[in-house]
């Protein structure tokens, strides 16, 4: 909460998703798109998903609800 300062800053959920690396991104080397893992990409997932969460609890100053998070 200290470190993003404050939530109105970000105009969508997905800038600060993307302010905590938790969107796609691509990685080239030489012209060849490079694959990622499924074990990082569910992590990934799941780090989105808890980031736009915590974006939703900052910028509305609600408790967290488990149920609307990953429904």
């Amino acid at each position: 909460m200290l470190e993003s300062g404050n939530m109105n800053r970000f105009a969508k959920v997905g800038n600060f998703s993307s302010y905590c690396r938790c969107v796609k991104s691509e990685r080239i080397s030489n012209g060849k798109k490079k694959s990622k893992t499924n074990g990082i990409i569910a992590t990934k997932t799941v780090a989105n998903k808890l980031a736009r969460a915590c974006y939703h609890v900052l910028k509305d100053q609600v408790t967290f609800d488990v149920n609307k998070s990953f429904s």
